[in-house]
């Protein structure tokens, strides 16, 4: 038999799929329809030496510590009576998946375990972890209210009333002394519970209590020298009803400290209000807000980023965490310590505090499970580890205010070196550009400015390396997405219609192409690409390969790594596309050579060598006017006639027609010019010549052959005997 209809019991309904296997549904907290990671129930009836089966099958968390060792709690009531066991951690066979589908159509995850039970007709529990309620702590407060001694030094009071009227407590913990006195001493705030779930809060909350309210000397030192200002419950409504971490209605309190509703958030509010109080009658030097955490190892802070300040406040931040380290090495991680604000957490009591002006405000979190450090390597925490951290606590906090400095200087300058050396690390790994591409661009940099010096190229460097990365929202992220993929179908539409047109100008130039007599001229644009142009292409088709990104992307954006391999993918993508588009345009014009290839042509050669890889565009050459005073000379050099019948059977009009200069008035003057200048000139066939260039010259040819087929054949004949007579005269 199931029950928890008891105080902080978590089971919403159970299904009996076997005789000895069950399917358990956690209830989520109130008022919503998440946080389902706090169970917390009892099982009666119970046969001993038999293999249960138990299934929770609604989490919502995609990963988990049960994965990753921990086991979850039992307790038996035969056990604590006859050997004095408490919780004990349990379970064979311990697997945390992801189930099938629910009704919701959300994916859940389901964990499931084996267990013999010890004894039969027993009552036992399980739970996620060490169960601490709300009446556990009023019966710790009534002992401490009713001791004499303790009662002395430590005030209890009433800070606030919740929404279902129960009362969060608040403590102040000092010894009393004079007015005068006590204004020099500063305060140190804590607070635990804010989340009703994370019950190993409140275990190190009461080994904080039990060290700070002993007989100790340190313990009294602590009370002469500050004031201690202690919420221990924040959240009793979550607690009694239990919730894992909201309020009644359904709110997360740590996201409220920026509120000014006081009704609906009365102890974060009354906590807020009560710290803001005591700030404007002395320094509160840390504030600390206990949680637990459901994903990660050990016991670790979360602090403040004081970047924007001085380099000293932004080490100090770092001074206490690395102190505890110290002081608890097998259980407190430095290294799992973050110091950072993000826009999620601005309504965070840690966040909230600092920003109001406490220096040292941090949120100690937790494990649910164990340590990875030290001694204690590969254990679960038990509820005496967690309550030693309050006495831990209290050690590093004499440490960081001992008036002999020695040990907040050295790790001071333990700090330093761990930053030189985190900043070293990050050189490659915080750079959105990789170093291939760094490397790139200072080098086209250096040779685009000789002003560039290498001591500016360092400052780029580490100025571009020393830039973070931010999370960006998921609807950021989607946005951009669909930005790239409007602007790819944009450019697929455009070039559509580029093509077509450009096959629809090849075709119109195919229909009135330039006939017989004037192939030669043709010919001249569309012969062959020398081989070192193709290979020019062909290695730059290579290097794009090559890099990951492109030099272009904007360096000022922070980009994630989807927005990353979109941006690659469609700059590969269209470099490869212009590229192919580039040597089908090649291929088409060396085809079309071939087929329009004729005899009369098979001895027309040009004397001297193209140069590879040059591109002029013949519309724009304009070449100087220089009269020729042997024109025979220059026929010579530039053509190679085998006879004077070849020479007969080719238009002059068409020998004019190679001259960018058109006019009809300087036809003659300007085709002598062009036979001077042929020799000195550059190439202008090349891959990248457009078919405009062959459409008007074609029509240019096919207008002016009709009327000049006449006087082409009487000039043929007048200039045949002059080239005829230059054949035999001696090269002057």
């Amino acid at each position: 038999m199931f029950e928890a209809r008891f105080e902080s019991g978590n089971l919403q309904k159970v299904v009996k799929v076997a005789e000895y296997e069950y399917q358990l549904t956690v209830r989520p907290d109130l008022f919503t329809d998440k946080h389902t990671q706090w169970y917390y129930f009892q099982v009666t009836n119970t046969q001993a030496e038999v293999v249960y089966r138990f299934t929770v099958v609604n989490f919502t968390k995609p990963a988990s510590l049960y994965n990753r060792g921990m086991r979850p709690l039992f307790y038996s009531e035969k056990e604590a009576k006859t050997h004095h066991i408490g919780w004990q951690r349990i379970g064979d066979r311990i697997k945390y998946y992801r189930n099938n589908v629910g009704q919701d159509g959300r994916h859940y995850f389901s964990l499931t375990w084996t267990f013999k039970f010890p004894h039969n007709k027993d009552t036992c529990y399980f739970a996620h972890c060490y169960p601490y309620t709300y009446t556990n702590l009023q019966e710790y407060l009534s002992g401490i209210n009713n001791d004499p001694v303790r009662s002395k030094f430590c005030k209890i009071r009433v800070l606030c009333h919740t929404l279902a009227r129960n009362m969060v407590y608040i403590l102040t913990i000092t010894t009393t002394l004079e007015k005068t006195d006590s204004r020099k001493r500063k305060a140190v705030i804590l607070t635990a519970r804010v989340h009703p779930g994370e019950t190993n809060s409140s275990w190190i909350m009461k080994g904080f209590l039990d060290y700070i309210l002993g007989s100790s000397s340190d313990a009294q030192l602590l009370r002469d020298t500050f004031i201690f200002k202690v919420v221990p419950m924040l959240n009793p409504d979550g607690v009694i009803v239990g919730n894992y971490r909201c309020s009644l209605t359904g709110q997360d309190l740590n996201r409220n400290y920026t509120s000014l509703l006081k009704e609906s958030f009365p102890s974060v509010w009354y906590t807020r209000n009560m710290i803001h109080r005591l700030m404007e009658k002395r320094e509160v030097i840390l504030y600390c807000d206990l949680h637990g955490h459901s994903r990660k190892e050990n016991i670790f802070m979360y602090g403040c980023d004081g970047s924007d300040r001085s380099k000293a406040l932004y080490l100090q931040q770092r001074i206490f965490p690395l102190m505890l380290s110290k002081n608890c090495p097998d259980k407190f991680s430095f290294s799992a310590c973050k110091f950072n604000v993000e826009k999620s957490k601005e309504g965070t009591g840690r966040v909230v505090m600092w920003k109001m002006g406490i220096r040292n405000s941090f949120t100690m979190e937790a494990t649910f499970c164990g340590s990875t450090l030290g001694s204690k390597r590969g254990t679960h925490f038990s509820t005496k580890d967690l309550e030693s951290m309050g006495y831990h606590f209290c050690d590093s906090l004499l440490d960081y205010c001992d008036p002999d400095r020695t040990k907040y200087y050295q790790c001071l300058k333990e700090l330093e070196e761990m930053e030189k050396h985190i900043n070293l690390e990050k050189v490659l790994e915080d750079s959105d550009t990789p170093l291939m591409e760094i490397t790139l661009d200072l080098e086209s940099s250096c040779q685009v400015s000789d002003s560039s010096e290498s001591n500016d190229s360092q400052t780029y460097l580490l100025k571009l390396t020393s830039q973070k990365k931010y999370l960006i929202t998921k609807k950021e992220r989607n946005s951009t997405i669909a930005r790239y993929q409007n602007a790819r179908e944009q450019e697929l539409y455009d070039r559509g219609h580029l093509l077509q047109r450009q096959k629809e100008s090849i075709s119109h130039v195919k229909d009135t192409g330039p006939n017989e007599s004037d192939n030669y001229i043709v010919d001249y644009f569309r012969r062959q690409l020398p081989n070192q142009v193709l290979d020019l292409h062909d290695n730059l088709k290579s290097q794009m390969k090559e890099f990951t990104s492109f030099q272009n992307k904007k360096t000022g954006i922070n980009w994630t790594d989807d927005e990353k391999r979109i941006y690659r993918d469609k700059r590969i993508a269209r470099t490869k596309e212009i590229l192919q588009h580039l040597l089908s345009t090649t291929n088409s014009t060396k085809n079309m050579q071939t087929s329009q290839q004729c005899k009369p042509r098979a001895n027309f050669q040009i004397q001297h060598q193209l140069k590879p890889a040059t591109c002029i565009n013949i519309k724009k050459y304009r070449p100087p006017r220089m009269p020729s005073r042997n024109h025979s000379f220059i026929i010579k050099r530039n053509l190679m006639a085998t006879s004077s019948e070849w020479v007969q059977s080719m238009p002059h009009q068409s020998l004019e027609s190679l001259s960018p200069l058109k006019g009809p008035k300087k036809k003659k003057k300007h085709s002598r010019t062009w036979a001077i200048k042929n020799e000195d000139t550059k190439p202008f066939s090349s891959k990248w010549e457009t078919t405009s260039s062959f459409e008007m010259d074609a029509n240019v040819i096919k207008d002016k052959h009709l009327q000049a087929e006449e006087s082409n054949l009487q000039r043929s004949k007048h200039i045949a005997p002059h080239l005829t007579r230059n054949k035999d005269e001696p090269t002057k």
